[in-house]
Formats: structure tokens, C-alpha cells, sequence
């Protein structure tokens, strides 16, 4: 069997040791240096530290380690790197998340607008750039909202707005982000639905790759 180049994009100790549990794998691991681990550096065939966020060298970065040797996967376990790992497998001729699937999922407000599409979204939402939109949206739907960043992850930022008071409030500490999804509150019940994709998987699919 012959050895499968993988490169991941971001991520932690854990993620590259689950990677690493396949047989015949040879993991490239680019991550930030503030966030790399000394035992990820014992883990990973070749790292590399780099910025992740906001870069524009990343993806070329990424092609001149490709020409060098070909990936056999590209990927990423965080957020804020599916986007760039998908558009580089994409690029490679690799099986990858669409990037369509990974710019609507990441874009709260164009996943609301698919969501529309499909008639599954109950929920009404506006993305705004002022807080004079905010007040707006809010006097539309006359009740309280939830105010979030439209690329943010893990619930950071996202603030239940009860009445007019809560929002000049919001105002007053200049703690809101331009452009950012508001949308009506619906009390009830929360549900979250989680995948996991088990190794077993992933071996099947580099069986498959030979």
C-alpha cells in the first residue's frame, strides 16, 4: 500500500492524532505558531507555521508545497480553514466538500438565504450595516432578536436582544461588528445536530485512492 500524502490546515493535537491512526499516511500540518503544541510537532511528519487567518500567501503557499509533492487530501478540522482547504482540494483534483456547500455554510446570512430557498427557514433575518437597520428589523418583527457576527463560530458575539433598552445599550458600548445577521427570537426548545466521521471511514477512502 502506498503512502497517502495529507495535508491539514489548522487544528489541534487531537485531530492530527486521529489522522495519524490511519496506516500509511504521511500528515503536512500548517498551523499558526501560537497555537502549535510542542506534541504536535512530534506527531506530524513536516509542519509548518504560518498565519492562517486573513492571509493571502496561504493558498499560494499551499500549491508550491503541491507541485513539490502532490497532496492526497487536502482538509481542516477549524472554521476558519474549511473554506481555504476546500478551494485547495478543489484545485487539486481532489474529493472535497464543494465549496459552495463550505461559503454557504460559513456566511450565516447566505445560509439563511438557502435555507429560504429550500422553504426551510422559518425564521425572518436581514443582514444590516447600521444600527439604524438594527432598530428597523427590530420594530419589524416587534419582538425581541438575536444579534450575531455573519462569519463567526462557537457562539461568540451572539446576543439576545430583549427590548429597545438592551439595544441602546449594545450601542452605547460600540460592541456591535458591521455587517452582522440579525434575526427574530423564537422561544422553545434548542436542538443541535453534530456528525463524526469515524477513521474507519477514512481509511476506506484512501483504500479507495490506490
Amino acid at each position: 500500500m502506498s503512502i497517502k500524502r495529507v495535508l491539514m490546515v489548522g487544528g489541534y493535537t487531537q485531530a492530527i492524532e486521529y489522522a495519524k491512526l490511519a496506516e500509511n499516511i504521511h500528515l503536512t500540518f500548517i498551523q499558526h505558531k501560537n497555537r502549535l503544541r510542542p506534541q504536535d510537532l512530534q506527531i506530524a511528519d513536516v509542519v509548518h507555521m504560518m498565519e492562517l487567518n486573513d492571509n493571502p500567501d496561504l493558498e499560494e503557499f499551499i500549491r508550491y508545497l503541491h507541485r513539490i509533492r502532490p497532496f492526497d487530501a487536502v482538509l481542516s478540522v477549524t472554521e476558519f480553514s474549511l473554506l481555504t482547504a476546500s478551494k485547495m482540494a478543489e484545485e487539486f483534483g481532489l474529493l472535497n466538500t464543494p465549496v459552495k456547500a463550505v461559503e454557504n455554510t460559513r456566511d450565516k446570512y447566505k445560509m439563511r438565504q438557502q435555507m429560504l430557498a429550500s422553504n426551510c427557514n422559518p425564521v425572518r433575518f436581514s443582514a444590516v450595516n447600521n444600527f439604524e437597520e438594527i432598530v428597523r428589523f427590530f420594530q419589524s418583527v416587534g419582538g425581541p432578536i438575536i444579534l450575531k457576527p455573519i462569519d463567526g463560530t462557537g457562539s461568540k458575539g451572539v446576543r439576545l436582544i430583549m427590548d429597545m433598552s438592551e439595544l441602546e445599550e449594545q450601542k452605547s458600548r460600540n460592541s456591535i461588528l458591521f455587517p452582522c445577521l440579525v434575526e427574530e427570537y423564537i422561544d422553545g426548545v434548542e436542538f443541535s445536530v453534530e456528525t463524526i466521521t469515524l477513521m474507519d471511514d477514512i481509511r476506506c477512502w484512501l483504500s479507495q485512492k490506490n
